[in-house]
């Protein structure tokens, strides 16, 4: 008598489930959204020189999404930005969408504005005070400078040290036109330039908004402090 094999009563029930495992729709792989976000933030990053250094946060292992049929598509969530920790969109518009958000950490080496030696409150800055020094964008705080040109002529609000990096927040615009002092109008039109005699009704530095009244008309105008005592009504 033919003995019968132990693995026979499992063959029809492993045939059965060979189609069902065929037809199953592969998963959409984690390394290929990564590649996704690493290139939409170097195609944010493409004006800086510098090759940025782009840390991604891995995705849960478990986080299973079936295969796109269609090439990944990128976007900037609200709550984008370009340096630091940012988030990028990652989305299948194919014929399964789906959609999750990537989190990373960006950085830079930045040419900034620093100080080529110490500094005392409320000197004046002048060229020589300053050089370009590049700095990772991790140890940079808001309104860093990018540009000399920026803080000359400006007054210091405390003392600085040779090698720090120079913001807005340090330093103090001269005063260009006090308030109640007589001022010069200017307002130009077809290339004409007209100049009026007026009062200062507030202050400011040079580029910024400030109200005077015309001597003349006894109206009061807005315009652009373009130097000492000058005010450019546009």
């Amino acid at each position: 008598m033919a003995k019968t094999s132990p693995l026979l009563p499992t063959l029809p029930l492993l045939l059965a489930l060979l189609p069902a495992t065929a037809g199953l729709a592969a998963d959409q792989s984690h390394a290929s959204i990564y590649q996704a976000v690493h290139g939409h933030i170097e195609q944010r990053l493409d004006e800086i020189e510098a090759k940025p250094e782009i840390q991604i946060n891995p995705l849960d292992r478990r986080l299973s999404l079936e295969q796109c049929d269609q090439p990944l598509q990128t976007f900037d969530p609200p709550s984008f930005r370009a340096l630091g920790r940012t988030s990028v969109g990652v989305s299948c518009e194919g014929s399964k969408p789906w959609s999750l958000y990537v989190s990373a950490q960006v950085s830079v080496d930045l040419p900034v504005v620093v100080a080529a030696r110490p500094l005392a409150r409320n000197s004046l800055v002048q060229a020589a005070d300053l050089k370009l020094k590049p700095v990772n964008s991790d140890k940079l705080y808001n309104n860093y400078l990018t540009r000399p040109a920026d803080a000359l002529g400006k007054r210091l609000r405390r003392n600085i040290k040779a090698g720090d990096v120079l913001n807005n927040g340090m330093l103090i615009v001269p005063k260009a036109v006090k308030y109640g002092s007589r001022v010069t109008l200017i307002s130009r039109l077809a290339g004409l330039e007209v100049r009026m005699k007026g009062k200062a009704m507030g202050q400011g530095g040079i580029g910024e908004r400030v109200a005077v009244k015309n001597l003349s008309s006894e109206r009061t105008v807005e315009g652009i402090i373009r130097a000492s005592g000058v005010v450019e009504v546009q």
